[in-house]
């Protein structure tokens, strides 16, 4: 992966709290609808910090309601 034009790796600190900063926004306000301006889920492949988001996302969706009633959409372009 090319991190050039003054574009740091992020830090485990960092992804840490995009991580946590995400799931309280998850629990907290019930989002029919998770977008990230990505190509791949968030920090990937740094960190697994986005697949745990998904997962959750996807989990809390089912036990909440029964099945997948949520969405969770990247930019691809």
């Amino acid at each position: 992966m090319d991190w050039g034009n003054g574009v740091a790796v992020p830090s485990n600190a960092y992804c840490k709290k995009f991580l946590n900063r995400t799931l309280d926004l998850i629990n907290q306000y019930h989002p029919d609808l998770l977008y990230f301006d990505d190509t791949a889920l968030p920090l990937w492949p740094i960190n697994d910090a986005g697949l745990k988001i998904a997962a959750h996302y996807y989990n809390k969706s089912i036990k909440e309601k029964g099945r997948v009633e949520v969405a969770l959409f990247e930019n691809t372009q």
